[in-house]
């Protein structure tokens, strides 16, 4: 049951006052010794118990630092003393012999027993938790079993001290066995300062001069205190005091004074014998802090100045250099194929600097002028330059540097050379085999570092590229028709698969008149962006020259003057436009480079291919010259299918190509059926044919069927689908 820390406070607070008032009380009526008085033992021990209680929740509340544990435990002897001082100095307490020992003279005398009794047993206690925390510091698996056996043999004696002395016999034999047991297990117990092997210079310092004054001081109590004498003598007014409040106090206070010095000397001694290894202790500790926080840097920090700045700082610390400094050289530096001399740059593209200027770290050059680097870049191994002013690598300069140590290790990504890590120290000859072989480990720490951050970078990148062409395949889709001219004469659907996010396929169906229904698909060379552009000019041309004319062969010379004024010369556009009379069913049309018309009539197929070339090749006439227009007159249940070479030209995983035939023979086979599952087929076909694998060319399907004459629907439209739903019907 976890009980309130104040309660007990209260609780040990009431015992002590109530044993107060009884002393004084009892005191007035008799002059007989206190000690053995059982009323005023069970409140000292039901006082002295909550007291412990309070101690132990409170110190051992929160894990607290060894050093400050032995500061608390030298303030308390420090306190101690300074009481005692000024206790013998007042002559305050008077004391009248009684029997073989001493009685308080009066009630200022009684008062003051119990006042410091009180004092000095809480004190006691106190220091006994806090050397209790001192023991089970990196306890092992005995630690547990020492303290036990010093806890018992500590209550046996005091027990023993306390109940012989009531009987008059102080120098019992028991008492002094287990008197001589009790000494070894404290100094068994002493010797838990394996933590001091852990303190930094700074801490083992601070431990030394703490131990010092803390075995002086309760090495004075311990004398002063008599301890393990049996009746005080006149001149010991301290021990005296706590006699005449009660012998157990006397024996808890003697034996933890007693306890506080072997420990403090314990600590002293094994302080000052492990302090020549504190700065080599530190620095290991300085490298596994380093090498944890570069190892959390890893998965935590991916911006690359943070990081460099990050890098230098950790060096120094490893290594307690004087400076460091971190380069990566340009991309196109990095590939010694590519770019010759991989590392002959005198400018890298990243650097951070720390503990070290420009100007001193422009002063390194090799014997040849080039930059340090190339000398890591050489080997791809770590360099050490123990004096720099006598290794015969580096160039003699009249403005050399002062002596001093380098090192300098190569950063490496798949194999290859990324950058340099380059730590500076003012003496030479510092960089041994046991901080290179750290600074190794902690150089591939940084190369994972920054793979990790160009990774992270790519990754971003392409995400937002990935957002941004998403919302371009969503403004090119908005550009192709969601809604096509219906009539009852004919029927028509569409579809565009682009092969990337954006594709370059156009194909669109507008009413030139009252009477003729204005039909094209195009592809626009190239994939991916530049051909969305491209078709989105070919769509806004296309929209505006349809309805000046209803020959097809004109609208195709109209369009290539328009793009062959802002087209780039290496790009061209293949388009085939047709033009239907929707009463009469005749289709005329012109191919400008594309591919050729499928015409299906009567379960037979056959491909038109007038003449003509591609749009935004040729501005002169020549290109007006080179289209062809033919004509067409189609019968009820005659279709005609457009498409762009993303169908024919698609290829499985041999290379073979998906041709015309096997198109035509697909699109015999669903004629019958309505233009928009003929096209799904069309579209299943490809696939099963590339295995799923993936399109290498956008892919775009028109087809259109001739129902026959009879009353148009004056230009109704239909969405794509419920055209398709229309058709099944």
């Amino acid at each position: 049951m976890n009980v309130n820390r104040k309660l007990l406070l209260l609780l040990a607070g009431a015992m002590f006052g109530a044993d107060l008032v009884y002393l004084v009380a009892r005191h007035a009526m008799t002059s007989a010794p206190a000690g053995g008085d059982l009323f005023h033992t069970l409140l000292l021990v039901l006082g002295f118990a909550a007291f412990g209680a309070w101690v132990m929740r409170v110190q051992h509340h929160a894990e607290q630092n060894p050093v400050q544990l032995v500061g608390k435990s030298v303030i308390a002897a420090t306190a101690l003393i300074i009481g005692i001082g000024m206790l013998r100095m007042s002559s305050i307490a008077r004391f009248v012999p009684a029997g073989e020992s001493f009685a308080p003279e009066g009630i200022t005398t009684v008062i003051l027993c119990a006042f410091l009794g009180i004092i000095a047993g809480a004190t006691a206690m106190l220091l006994f938790s806090i050397h209790t925390d001192l023991i089970f510091v990196k306890r092992r698996r005995a630690t547990r079993r020492n303290y036990l056996t010093l806890l018992f043999l500590h209550a046996a004696y005091i027990a023993l001290y306390a109940i012989f002395w009531m009987e008059g016999h102080p120098h019992a034999v028991p008492l002094a066995i287990v008197a001589f047991l009790l000494v070894p297990a404290m100094v068994v117990n002493a010797f838990r300062f394996s933590w001091i092997l852990v303190l930094t210079r700074k801490e083992k310092l601070a431990n030394l001069v703490l131990c010092f004054f803390g075995a002086v001081f309760f090495i004075i109590l311990s004398v002063d205190s008599a301890v393990f004498s049996g009746w005080p003598s006149g001149d010991d007014t301290f021990k005296m005091v706590l006699n005449a409040f009660h012998p157990a106090v006397d024996a808890l206070f003697s034996t933890v004074c007693l306890f506080g010095a072997i420990s403090m000397s314990v600590g002293f001694t094994s302080t000052l014998l492990h302090l020549p290894t504190a700065k080599e202790f530190d620095r290991k500790k300085a490298e596994i802090s380093s090498l944890h926080n570069m190892s959390r840097l890893v998965t935590e920090v991916f911006d690359i100045d943070e990081l460099l700045s990050t890098t230098t700082h950790l060096a120094m610390e490893i290594t307690e250099g004087d400076g460091a400094w971190i380069e990566l050289p340009s991309r196109s530096a990095q590939r010694p194929e590519e770019a010759g001399d991989a590392f002959a740059v005198p400018f890298p593209e990243k650097r951070s600097l720390r503990g070290i200027t420009e100007e001193r770290l422009g002063r390194y050059r090799q014997s040849g002028g080039a930059p340090l680097i190339g000398l890591v870049a050489e080997t791809g191994k770590a360099v050490t330059i123990q004096d720099v002013q006598r290794d015969r690598r580096l160039a003699a300069r009249e403005d050399a540097p002062e002596s001093g140590s380098l090192a300098l290790l190569p950063l490496r990504s798949h194999g290859g050379m990324v950058g340099l890590l380059g730590v500076y120290k003012k003496t030479p000859y510092e960089f041994d085999k046991d901080v290179m072989h750290v600074l190794s480990a902690f150089a591939d720490l940084v190369s994972i570092a920054l793979e990790n951050s160009r990774l992270i970078a790519e990754s971003l990148t392409r995400e937002r590229f990935k957002q941004e062409l998403l919302v371009a395949r969503q403004m090119q889709r908005s550009l192709l028709p969601s809604l096509l001219p219906l009539s009852a004469t004919y029927d028509i659907a569409a579809e565009s698969i682009p092969a990337y996010e954006v594709g370059g396929d156009y194909f669109d169906a507008m009413r030139v008149d009252g009477r003729h229904l204005g039909i094209t698909i195009g592809d626009v060379s190239g994939k991916g962006v530049s051909a969305a552009l491209y078709m989105a000019q070919v769509k806004g041309i296309f929209q505006s020259v349809t309805g000046e004319s209803t020959s097809t062969r004109d609208l195709l010379a109209r369009m290539n003057a328009t793009l062959c004024k802002t087209m780039d010369r290496k790009s061209f556009i293949s388009l085939l436009y047709a033009v239907l009379d929707i009463e009469t069913g005749i289709l005329r049309f012109s191919r400008a480079g594309h591919c050729p018309l499928l015409y299906i009539s009567a379960g037979s197929s056959q491909y038109l291919r007038p003449d003509g070339m591609g749009l935004g090749l040729d501005p002169t006439d020549r290109f007006a010259a080179s289209i062809d227009e033919e004509e067409i007159r189609m019968h009820s249940g005659d279709l005609v299918i457009l498409f762009t070479d993303g169908v024919t030209e698609a290829r499985d995983a041999g290379g073979e190509e998906y041709q015309y035939d096997r198109l035509a023979r697909v699109a015999e086979a669903h004629a019958d059926q309505s233009p928009g599952a003929v096209i799904r087929a069309i579209a299943r076909s490809v696939q099963e044919f590339t295995q799923g694998g993936e399109a290498i060319d956008d892919m775009t399907l028109l087809a259109l069927r001739w129902n026959g004459s009879g009353e148009t629907s004056g230009g109704d439209t239909e969405t794509l689908l419920d055209q398709e739903e229309h058709q099944h019907e």
